[in-house]
């Protein structure tokens, strides 16, 4: 089976407990205001590959960092929610990975996540569900993985006590080939405001994934 990713990094902490794998899938047509990600919306801009390989690079990565997880987001997983659950199920077949803690971001709200992709039950821990809402800000001392304050975490299976749930929010910056990465869940606004603090310094940025 085949799957359209935009990237996969290693290792993230800033989605999710721990040390982890982080997964975009590329493709979105729900196209929240003000996304982060717009680099990972359109559909035939990222990379196809078979879920069996990618399975294996994952597990291997995992296995030889020690990473404590997986994070899928995007994009809208959802939207690919069959490769998904192929991809899950090869990874977690892999010896020592059967129970990692899998973490997935989606823009449906709750009851429409469930009715979208059944077969993930048994193959993701907990979702964040809701679309970006740029409007509504998150809730001071929130969960610091909900971007908007419409959004829910849900927890399917009790979150890992080792390493524990994030307690604030983190933005970590990573290099992959010529781009600079920031990863995490910036809050309305913060995005522009670092990109104009770069530029008061001398530091311009070519292009941003948040802007077209």
């Amino acid at each position: 089976m085949k799957i359209e990713i935009n990237r996969l990094l290693a290792p993230v902490t800033a989605l999710g407990p721990g040390r982890r794998l982080a997964l975009w899938v590329q493709g979105c047509d729900l196209r929240c205001q003000g996304c982060a990600s717009r680099d990972t919306w359109d559909r035939g801009a990222g990379t196809v590959t078979d879920t069996a390989a990618l399975a294996a690079l994952m597990a291997g990565s995992i296995t030889e960092h020690g990473l404590d997880g997986i994070t899928i987001t995007g994009g809208e997983p959802l939207q690919q929610a069959e490769p998904l659950a192929e991809l899950l199920s090869r990874v977690r077949a892999h010896a020592g990975l059967e129970s990692i803690h899998v973490l997935m971001f989606t823009g449906y709200a709750w009851p429409a996540a469930r009715r979208r992709a059944e077969r993930l039950w048994d193959l993701v821990d907990g979702f964040v569900c809701g679309p970006y809402r740029l409007d509504r800000p998150p809730k001071a001392g929130g969960d610091p993985l909900v971007a908007s304050a419409n959004q829910r975490v849900i927890h399917l299976r009790p979150p890992a006590a080792n390493p524990p749930w994030p307690k604030t929010v983190e933005l970590q910056m990573m290099i992959d080939g010529d781009d600079l990465l920031m990863v995490g869940l910036p809050g309305p606004g913060d995005l522009d405001r670092i990109r104009q603090r770069l530029a008061d310094r001398g530091v311009a940025l070519e292009a941003v994934s948040w802007q077209n």
